[in-house]
């Protein structure tokens, strides 16, 4: 199965959900310790190299980029346990609960979970 059609697939199952909602659970799939943040190497790699849906155009990196723009830091702590072998995040990592919130508006129901972003 490829992304798109995850998503696509994800989003059907989803339907009920809010837009926000189901698009915070679609990016959680890559959040491999539940952090809010995900490896953006491998997020970049994921878009970059998904086979497009018929009629859509693959993503760009200039796109790409420009989507990540303002959402890409350095990871707010090591997480423990994840893929990488239990080294944790340590390249740049995708804010992703800053995007959802960026593009839909409003703290989609996470400030608990995000404690830490309301200073930013």
């Amino acid at each position: 199965m490829n992304f798109p059609t995850f998503l696509n697939t994800l989003s059907g199952l989803m339907a009920s959900m809010s837009p926000s909602q189901e698009l915070l659970n679609a990016l959680a799939a890559f959040d491999d310790d539940d952090s809010g943040q995900i490896d953006a190497t491998e997020l970049r790699d994921a878009l970059l190299h998904t086979s497009p849906e018929d009629g859509e155009e693959r993503l760009t990196e200039r796109q790409i980029d420009e989507v990540f723009s303002g959402f890409i830091g350095r990871p707010a702590f090591i997480g423990r346990g994840a893929k990488s072998g239990g080294m944790g995040k340590r390249g740049e990592v995708f804010q992703y609960h800053d995007f959802v919130r960026s593009i839909m508006g409003g703290d989609n129901g996470n400030s608990a979970k995000n404690e830490g972003d309301a200073h930013v």
